[in-house]
């Protein structure tokens, strides 16, 4: 997702900012729309197109609310002394007036948004990715007005199929100054563009043609919207040009398919993910797209079950003095 960053990328070329600039004047050529498409369609719009929007999926109400808790979750977290442990913001590509929160599932507003969401999009990741992907990221993209545009790029190396999908949800109405996120259809399927996005385009003839042939689509979503996408798609967000406090707020969770588990084939791609470690992999996509969540380890269904026999043999626990 969002998290995902190639270490040569910074590397290469610092001024992340700059690149996207030079990316942004190669990609003005071809403006593609996209109709929105019911849930029962999502799968094959993004199995054709790497995204797929679908709207009102989750009621407005529920999307205010969650947007009033990312505010304040934002507002602590940055207002706070960095924590020893676990950082709760998420590596992402041009930081300023930009940020990746994680989110956890035992807040109401974050669970009660992604069971709407699920309720719509769920049997769509589970045509895509098969029965059980594997909660992979949990949380929220926040732009303010002066974030910078950021390099086309994709969330996953390139692979033969599809190993990670993410859905996002608009937490208000977003307009063409907030900075929409910019998608290029139909590159999740096409290995030499995905694997090469790395490339200065203004020194390599071949991506820069690359860019300047491939149509782009930026849904403008609606408050309670959400947009589907296969991570191998190459994408970025756009520069939030808008007016001060018209801040851009999307909720985000991205499945990986059960078959994904090991590293990713493409050095730098930092794993694993914009995720809570202690949600890692305790939740998983029943066959009908319900979250469920995932059975422990034998090994700590033993020791729990020898835990509990000890217990009783020697009186201690529930009742003991």
């Amino acid at each position: 997702s969002p998290s995902l960053i190639l270490d040569h990328r910074r590397q290469n070329f610092g001024n992340e900012a700059a690149v996207a600039e030079a990316e942004a004047s190669l990609l003005v050529h071809a403006f593609e729309g996209g109709a929105s498409v019911p849930p029962r369609d999502a799968a094959a719009a993004l199995v054709r197109d790497g995204l797929a929007v679908v709207d009102a999926v989750v009621l407005q109400s529920a999307a205010a609310r969650l947007r009033q808790h990312v505010d304040s979750r934002l507002s602590d977290v940055c207002g706070a002394t960095p924590p020893d442990g676990e950082p709760l913001l998420g590596q992402i590509m041009c930081r300023r007036n930009r940020w990746d929160l994680k989110l956890d599932l035992s807040e109401h507003p974050v669970a009660e948004a992604l069971r709407q969401l699920l309720d719509a999009l769920g049997p769509a990741l589970v045509a895509a990715l098969g029965r059980g992907a594997q909660l992979f990221e949990l949380g929220a993209l926040v732009a303010d007005a002066g974030a910078p545009r950021q390099p086309v790029h994709p969330d996953t190396p390139y692979s033969r199929s599809i190993s990670v999908a993410t859905c996002m949800l608009a937490l208000q109405d977003v307009d063409l100054s907030m900075g929409p996120t910019h998608f290029l259809p139909r590159t999740h399927t096409e290995r030499e563009r995905s694997a090469s996005w790395g490339r200065d385009p203004t020194d390599d003839d071949e991506i820069a043609a690359a860019l300047e042939s491939s149509s782009t689509r930026i849904p403008l979503l609606r408050c309670g919207d959400a947009l589907l996408f296969d991570a191998r798609t190459l994408h970025c967000g756009g520069a939030h040009v808008g007016k001060r406090g018209a801040r851009r707020t999307l909720f985000y969770a991205s499945f990986r398919a059960s078959w994904a588990a090991g590293d990713w084939r493409g050095a730098g791609f930092e794993q694993p993910g914009t995720l809570l470690d202690r949600l890692r992999g305790r939740y998983h996509l029943s066959r009908s797209g319900v979250l469920v969540a995932a059975a422990p380890p034998l090994r700590k269904r033993v020791a729990s079950l020898l835990s509990a026999t000890v217990a009783c043999a020697f009186g201690v626990g529930v009742g003991a003095p």
